[in-house]
């Protein structure tokens, strides 16, 4: 009895370390599929802060366009362009009270609003990015009385900004 039990065949059980090549696969896929997924989460965050950031630039340059074309309309001694009241133009042209730059001109050049005081350099007035589709100065008359009124508008991506200024003759 006791050699038949020195003479049983042992078990012998064979471990290796690291995975087997289903258990790699599959740890595979899954890391794959956490990237993709996580990818896909992320890419559509960054491209809304991208649009939210275009806006918001749009946004604060037609602010500052429109606290330029207000600053133009500012102290008007007269009006050259448009010169016939009831008409529209791409361009204004005025001369300012007390201001030794006249005349000052707002027009359309290229997709950018510029400025230009005088005759000195023209300057864009909006961020290189952004481009102005339409910009239309209309003076306007009322037979009751001698006032007139300048209306500013321009475009952007297909929002319009509006500007009036009531001037008294």
């Amino acid at each position: 009895m006791i050699l038949r039990s020195k003479l049983s065949v042992s078990r012998f059980t064979f471990q290796t370390p690291g995975f087997t090549l289903i258990e790699t696969i599959i740890y595979s896929a899954l890391i794959a599929l956490v990237i993709g997924g996580s990818l896909g989460v992320v890419y559509p965050i960054l491209q809304g802060a991208d649009s939210l950031n275009k806006q918001i630039v749009v946004e604060q340059d037609a602010n500052f366009m429109l606290s330029k074309i207000r600053w133009v309309l500012s102290d008007i001694e007269n009006i050259v362009s448009p010169a016939l009241l009831n008409s529209s133009s791409t361009a204004l042209s005025i001369n300012k009270k007390n201001f030794s730059s006249n005349p000052v001109t707002l027009r359309l050049q290229s997709g950018n609003l510029v400025i230009q005081q005088g005759t000195g350099p023209e300057y864009v007035l909006n961020h290189s990015l952004i481009f102005i589709d339409s910009v239309v100065f209309e003076r306007q008359s009322y037979a009751a009385s001698s006032a007139e009124t300048i209306l500013a508008s321009f475009e952007i991506s297909g929002q319009d900004y509006l500007i009036s200024q009531y001037i008294e003759k």
